[in-house]
């Protein structure tokens, strides 16, 4: 079970079954749990920030969870990730897809077939290095993705 606090902390110490672990996780929600229906943040100064990826219109794609050798998503911690779709007129975007911690334990995620336009993934990443006794660290995670006619099939989501 992972602790969480209720305040802008940017370290945070957390102990999991008798193993302390540094995060730096930017800025601390109310919760560290997994959210029912992800929420659109549009300022996260902590996320890890990707360069635009375009990504095929009207197939499938696949987001593909990548870490560095010797590391792994804490299966632990409410880890989640979803895309959402920018809307005109400054709405708040919508949710066309969610993953649980579950989900993304599998490292790939089908995304269904997007109608052309803007997209954005983002989400909330729990990693560990593959140890007994390990450093975790969480990181937000957000990348535009534009669906256009011709675009990639095969999205990696980088962690560092």
């Amino acid at each position: 079970m992972i602790s969480s606090m209720h305040c802008c902390a940017r370290l945070l110490l957390v102990v999991s079954w008798g193993v302390v672990a540094a995060a730096n996780a930017g800025p601390i929600f109310d919760s560290d749990a997994e959210p029912a229906m992800p929420r659109y943040r549009e300022n996260l100064s902590s996320a890890t920030r990707l360069p635009e990826a375009r990504v095929r219109s009207g197939a499938a794609i696949d987001l593909v969870i990548s870490l560095g050798k010797g590391w792994k998503l804490n299966a632990e911690a409410g880890s989640w990730l979803a895309v959402f779709r920018r809307r005109e007129g400054g709405q708040e975007p919508e949710v066309v897809h969610a993953y649980s911690k579950k989900d993304l334990l599998g490292g790939k995620l089908r995304v269904a077939a997007l109608v052309p336009g803007e997209y954005v993934a983002q989400g909330r990443l729990y990693y560990c290095q593959a140890a007994a006794v390990s450093a975790c660290f969480a990181t937000f995670y957000h990348r535009v993705l534009r669906a256009v006619k011709g675009g990639r099939r095969r999205v990696v989501v980088e962690i560092p």
